[in-house]
This record gives C-alpha cells, structure tokens and sequence, in this order.
C-alpha cells in the first residue's frame, strides 16, 4: 500500500477508534433525547457544509500555484459563513430543526460556522501535501469533542455533548492560524478582482459540485431531520446513531481514499491509462472488508447494538440492519466518485447525486402518510441503493468512452 495511503488511512483509523470508544459511553450517560438534538445538529451541520464552501476545498487540489490556493481559501471562507447564515435563517424560519431548546439552535449556528472554517483549513493542508499535519487536527478534533464530553458528563457542566463539539472545532482552528500567520494575512491582502479570475477558471467544477454535494448531503443526512419531525426525539436518535456507525466505515476510508483516489486517477488519466477496470478492481478490493463489517449487522444488528450501546438502543440495532445495504454501497462507491471530476464530467456527478436525492421527498411523502418509520427507512434503502449503483454503472460507461476517445485521437 502506498505509503501517503498508508498514513492518511492510520490518521482516519485512530479518530474513528476515539469515536467509537466513547460511543457507548455516551450513549449510557446522556438521555436519548440529548443525543436526538445532538444528531439533528450534526445533520444540519453536515448538510450545509457540503455546500456552503462553493466546493472550494475541492479546488485547492486543482489550483497550480501558491495564490491562487490562498484566494480559494479565503473565498472558500467568505462564502460558507455567508451561506450558513443564510441557511440558519430558512431553518429558523421554517421550524427545520425540532430543538426542545433555543440554546441547542445557538449551539448549532457556531459550531457550524467554526466547522466549515475548520474544513477548509485541513483541505489546504492536504492540498500542500501535509497529510502528517492533517492527521494530527482529525486526532485533536475526535480527542476534544468525544472523551471531552465524557469528561463534562463527570464535572457535571450542562450541555456536554455540544460543548465539546464547539470546542472540538474551535481549539484546531486557533492552532493552525497561529500557526500559519501568513494565511491570516491572506484576509487582509485580499482582492476581489484577483478571486474573480481564480473563481472563473473553477466556475463549472464549483457549480456542479457544490449542487451535487448538496443534493448528495441531503439524501442522507436530510433523513435524520425527517425523522426528527415525524417521529419521536428517540427514534430520531436511534436513526441518527445507526447511520452514524453504519456510516463509520466510510468515514474511515473517504477522508484518506478521495483525495488519495483524486490524484492517483488525475495521473492515470494525463497518460491516458484511466479506465473503468481501475474502478472495478477498487471495488474488488474494498468488497471484502465490507462485507466483513455490514453482514453481521444486518443479521444481528439489535443484539449488536444492545451490547454496543446499552438497552436504551435495541431500535437502533433495527435500523441499522435495514440501512446496512444502503450503507455498503456508499462504502464502496463513495471514494471512487472522483472518477467523474477527473474526467472533467462534473455535470454528471450533479444528476447521479440528483437521482440519490429523490429518494428523500418520497420518504418525506411515506412518512406524511402515517407509514412505520422502519417500513420508511425500508424504502429509504431501496431507493438509495437502486440510485447508487445506477450511478456507477453510468460513471464506468462515461470514464471508458473519455479513454477510446482518447486512444482514438
């Protein structure tokens, strides 16, 4: 395994192990309604994040010099606290989020700030190649947002689980501008003019990108929020915590794989060596270990769940047995993705996550009238799954006709 891989993946595999460690601590100390509010935050959170930054992140890894990386980052900013106010004021609006409190609102408007200010600022690092650097912040932010809460939890001081995670996001963003003084600067050396140029040459990419991931993020964590107005704070906790481990695998993998696979495939495709047998053997792969991870949850997922994180969360377990499928296809297909951009079809990415999206107004129309929410996740599975995996097969025909044409010319 490629070394670079190597360490991205071990950085990735030891946060995931911190998380996964307090989990069932968490779970057996905060109420199931605490941890509702705290799923529906990060839902929200992660929702507006994958649009909020105009995919900016995305291209520091294309942008060829040092300026024109500093001009995306500070863009990358402006436009994600620009575009979460905004996003705050349509969920206050609209009653999006269904918090018991005010406070948790005021919680999840900061974090929300710091976060896409956070996530921009570990793109840039990764875009210069300092994935050591990255890891550490990845570790720093699991540290102090999860054994933090427990700590919290013993010192008694309210609010533990969001708390941390503010802090969780604050402490690495201080750290890395104290660090990179010259990148404060950048704010204040700004000029408009000069981003405009920088933005024009990444116009199309930004646009579907920003589009996809935004259709792609509601898909998925859009579900938590539904639940969350349909049904019971429980069982919107219980969805949130199912997705959330369901979904730890990738969240291991796509941190390291994605801009890992982003460069591999760019090489491949400037030496006309980029086909769809590339994205198969990854498959293959990657395959084995999850069907190593996702079998016994769906067999066994209620008694897993028991023992994981406590008798408050056997419907967890459920859940997480229906989504498992959905979950394994995301696994799998997610980190190879970036087959499109590096084929210059961003357009194409925009439809595939399109497509993953509607399956989310058809549970919301499930749900309205009166279905189980198992028999809603259900459908939620079908759907998704149908869609992904359409989507790949679209993919490989586009990235095998890109390298004939090639070939031919």
């Amino acid at each position: 395994m490629n070394s670079t891989l190597l360490r991205l993946l071990t950085g990735n595999a030891l946060a995931q192990i911190i998380i996964f460690a307090c989990i069932p601590v968490l779970t057996r100390f905060y109420p199931p309604d605490v941890v509702g509010a705290w799923g529906v935050a990060l839902s929200f959170i992660n929702i507006v994040a994958a649009f909020s930054q105009l995919r900016a992140d995305i291209a520091l890894f294309q942008a060829t010099t040092e300026a024109a990386r500093n001009h995306l980052y500070v863009v990358g900013i402006g436009a994600h606290w620009l575009l979460s106010g905004v996003a705050l004021a349509v969920a206050a609006a609209f009653h999006l989020l269904t918090f018991t409190q005010d406070k948790y609102f005021y919680f999840t408007a900061i974090i929300l700030l710091l976060h896409g200010t956070l996530q921009m600022s570990l793109s840039r690092m990764a875009a210069l190649g300092r994935f050591d650097q990255q890891n550490h912040y990845r570790l720093a932010i699991a540290i102090v947002a999860y054994p933090g809460a427990i700590a919290l939890y013993f010192a008694k001081v309210p609010d533990g689980l969001f708390f941390t995670l503010l802090l969780g996001n604050a402490l690495p963003l201080a750290c890395f501008w104290a660090k990179n003084p010259a990148l404060r600067q950048e704010f204040h050396q700004f000029r408009w003019t000069q981003a405009q140029r920088t933005l024009a040459a990444h116009q199309s990419t930004g646009f579907y990108l920003t589009a996809g991931n935004l259709l792609a993020s509601v898909g998925d964590q859009g579900m938590v929020l539904l639940i969350a107005h349909f049904y019971s704070p429980v069982e919107a906790a219980a969805c949130f915590l199912a997705m959330r481990i369901c979904g730890a695998p990738l969240s291991l993998v796509q941190g390291a794989l994605s801009p890992y696979n982003y460069r591999i495939f760019q090489d491949l495709a400037q030496r006309n060596a980029f086909h769809s047998g590339i994205i198969v053997q990854h498959w293959k792969k990657w395959s084995i270990v999850g069907l190593i991870i996702f079998i016994p949850i769906i067999v066994a997922g209620p008694k897993l769940f028991f023992l994981f994180l406590g008798k408050d969360w056997n419907f967890a377990g459920q859940i997480a047995s229906v989504i498992a499928i959905w979950a394994f296809s995301k696994f799998l297909s997610t980190p190879t993705s970036m087959g499109f951009f590096v084929t210059g079809n961003t357009r194409f990415f925009f439809f595939s996550t399109l497509m993953t999206a509607i399956s989310l107004p058809l549970c919301y129309g499930l749900a309205l009238v009166g279905w189980p929410l198992l028999r809603v996740l259900m459908a939620f599975t079908l759907l998704q799954s149908i869609a992904i995996w359409g989507c790949n097969i679209w993919m490989l025909r586009i990235i095998d006709q890109n390298f004939h044409a090639k070939s031919l010319s």
